[in-house]
């Protein structure tokens, strides 16, 4: 009888011991559950958050780019404009330096022109000087 009493005993234990085993992995596989949807809900959450950021990291660099390429068009324009301007004063320059140069080599050439006519002044002179010595002694 005591030994019916042990095992009695002993099973009721086994029984007790397995229904909290099966209680305890019941509670864990819902605590599992819960605290995989709280991670869940959590990384989704900070994913959202994440994508926001990024959104308006993005948008602010697209306006920022924005602004640097307009400055960058204001810029090349200017620059564009100077380059017109200097073209159009070095071509003047150039035209300039050719017609100095022209009227160089004319002024040169009548220069030149120039000195042989009192020689020629200086001949004739005493030429007719002669002439006219002649006719008084002749």
């Amino acid at each position: 009888m005591c030994e019916q009493i042990i095992a009695s005993v002993a099973a009721n234990i086994q029984t007790m011991l397995e229904d909290t085993k099966s209680k305890f992995e019941k509670e864990r596989q819902n605590l599992l559950k819960v605290l995989s949807g709280t991670s869940k809900e959590q990384c989704e959450s900070s994913l959202n958050e994440e994508y926001t950021k990024l959104q308006e990291t993005y948008e602010m660099f697209c306006e920022e780019n924005d602004a640097h390429l307009q400055t960058f068009k204001d810029l090349f324009s200017q620059v564009e404009v100077e380059k017109k301007k200097l073209l159009e004063q070095y071509q003047y320059q150039r035209e300039e330096t050719a017609t100095l140069s022209e009227f160089g080599d004319t002024f040169s050439e009548k220069i030149t022109n120039a000195k042989p006519s009192p020689k020629r002044m200086k001949q004739v002179w005493q030429n007719s000087q002669l002439l006219a010595f002649l006719r008084l002694h002749f």
